[in-house]
């Protein structure tokens, strides 16, 4: 039979404050690293925003990017939930050309993984979609 430890507060306080100390070492280690981020992040944005403001066809484009979006989740909502399609790996095919976040059986077995799964790679699809608009590749 296997014994169980004693359970002390001391020790698990001492825990939490280790990992606490980890947690803030690793921010200030990194903390230009966080701001060089944000910064990058919002000019990107500012970017983005001007570039749809100039241009009203561009925003044309965002917008019927944002409607196949919402028709592909809800073609999805319906083969998953409605028609009870437990494999459906119909964007899978197109994003996972060697990707392994979803190859665990489980995201297919389950109805609302499958979701996630599906919604997750169509909102991936979203956002390359308005990058390569912002960065004038499309």
């Amino acid at each position: 039979m296997q014994e169980i430890p004693d359970f002390s507060f001391s020790g698990l306080f001492n825990n939490i404050i280790k990992m606490n100390q980890r947690v803030v070492n690793n921010y200030l280690k990194n903390f230009f690293g966080y701001h060089h981020d944000l910064r990058d992040i919002g000019h990107t944005y500012f970017d983005l925003v001007t570039k749809l403001c100039v241009k009203p066809f561009e925003m044309i484009k965002v917008s019927h990017f944002y409607m196949e979006y919402l028709k592909n989740q809800q073609a999805i909502w319906k083969e998953i939930f409605i028609e009870h399609k437990q494999n459906g790996n119909s964007l899978g095919d197109l994003f996972n050309n060697g990707d392994k976040r979803f190859i665990d059986s489980e995201w297919c077995k389950y109805s609302y993984f499958n979701f996630l799964k599906e919604n997750h790679l169509l909102l991936e699809k979203l956002s390359l979609q308005i990058i390569t608009l912002k960065v004038g590749i499309v």
